[in-house]
């Protein structure tokens, strides 16, 4: 990864943190008070692409070579869902085990995480944006799934769908092709990431076994 010096660089609305040349970066995150810990031998090496948004934080985070331990708190007001691929062994999330799939939690929990090498998308949407949105369109009261801890959907099928399509949208953003500069262009790009989401998520928790 290539930062011209430095671990992180703005381009508008996109943050680029390189976690091989500037550890502590993991921790910096806009909203974030997080505390990361390796708890495996060897050199600890990744990157981040991060999109700020008005009520979306996209993180596309890239953790290699080691396990890490992230406990913490979230932005305030949030709700953060998590999409794994490519994770070797098996996580931990708040005592539940989560491997490739989706994960979710509210922000008036304190996150306590253990993290594979991975490739993990996270997105932190402002709660209210967030239930408006997925009651509206798919009538889904995520607050009710939420009031019983973190949602994982354990489901790498879910995770290569949701996955494949935000990054699309990452691609889209770094080459120009996607505007991410003013309100309107963001406004729109926020309800194409809850187009991508909200669906798919709603689909897996209304399967039967999801409600155990």
């Amino acid at each position: 990864c290539s930062t011209g010096g430095s671990a992180m660089r703005d381009a508008s609305a996109l943050r680029v943190r390189c976690f091989s040349e500037d550890e502590a970066s993991v921790e910096r995150i806009v909203g974030w008070n997080l505390h990361c810990l390796q708890v495996s031998a060897g050199v600890f090496a990744g990157q981040s692409v991060d999109l700020h948004l008005p009520s979306i934080q996209l993180l596309f985070e890239e953790y290699r070579n080691v396990r890490t331990g992230h406990c913490g708190t979230a932005p305030s007001g949030a709700v953060i869902f998590g999409v794994a691929k490519a994770m070797e062994g098996r996580g931990l999330l708040n005592g539940r085990s989560w491997s490739d799939g989706v994960t979710a939690f509210d922000a008036r929990q304190e996150l306590v995480s253990i993290v594979p090498p991975t490739e993990l998308i996270s997105l932190v949407v402002d709660r209210r944006v967030l239930n408006e949105y997925a009651w509206t369109t798919e009538h889904v009261d995520l607050e009710h799934w939420l009031s019983h801890g973190p949602i994982v959907l354990n489901d790498a099928d879910l995770a290569q769908r949701i996955a494949g399509r935000l990054l699309e949208v990452k691609t889209a953003c770094q080459d120009g092709s996607l505007s991410v500069d003013g309100p309107a262009a963001q406004q729109r790009l926020e309800n194409d990431v809850l187009e991508i989401l909200c669906p798919l998520v709603a689909e897996r928790l209304r399967r039967p076994e999801s409600a155990k």
